[in-house]
Formats: structure tokens, C-alpha cells, sequence
């Protein structure tokens, strides 16, 4: 019956704090990640600080987890999200206030 109940059904270690979750049109699973919550914790306090982003790729299918973005420079600090449109990989992140598009 649709009773809005969940059921757990797995859980699939990322190595990293996830953030957001988006899915692509083959339900592979995209999630942001801050791979060391302490500096998140000082680029929220000053937004100078780097947070290094990291974007995972799920295959549900297989339970593949794979580091498709990396990034402790600076380039997009604190990812909060990335979502793949098109042959492309859109992140986003907490404060920066510029998304980063990669070709894939």
C-alpha cells in the first residue's frame, strides 16, 4: 500500500559529508561532498577560507561510488551540489557566488 513509509534498503559509504543529491535521466545518483568537515566549519566563519568540494557519481545498479570532482584550490569552495546536464557537470557551492561548469 502507498502509505508513505520508507524501508531501508542499503547504504553505500561516499568517504566524504554529503550535501545534495541530484539524479541524472539513467538514475545514476550525483552528490556533493565537503571531504573535511573542519575547513567547511572555517569557510563558513570566513568565507576566505578554502573548503574543498568533491562530487561523487552512484551507480545504483552496481553500488559504484567514484570521485568524478575534486577540488581543495579554491576553484568552487564547500560544493553543495552537482548536477550532470547535457555532457555537462553544473556545481554549485554554499557561499561562492559563481557556479562551475565542466565538460564531461
Amino acid at each position: 500500500a502507498m502509505n508513505g513509509e520508507l524501508k531501508y534498503e542499503k547504504s553505500i559509504p561516499l568517504n566524504t559529508g554529503p550535501d545534495n543529491i541530484e539524479i541524472d535521466q539513467d538514475g545514476n545518483l550525483y552528490v556533493a561532498g565537503h571531504p573535511f568537515i573542519f575547513d567547511f566549519l572555517k569557510h563558513a566563519e570566513n568565507a576566505d577560507n578554502i573548503s574543498p568540494s568533491q562530487i561523487v557519481k552512484i551507480t545504483p545498479q552496481t553500488n559504484t561510488v567514484e570521485t568524478i570532482f575534486a577540488d581543495d584550490n579554491g576553484l568552487i569552495n564547500a560544493a553543495s551540489v552537482g548536477a550532470y546536464h547535457n555532457g555537462k557537470l553544473i556545481i554549485g557551492a554554499v557561499f561562492d557566488e559563481h557556479i562551475l561548469i565542466c565538460d564531461q
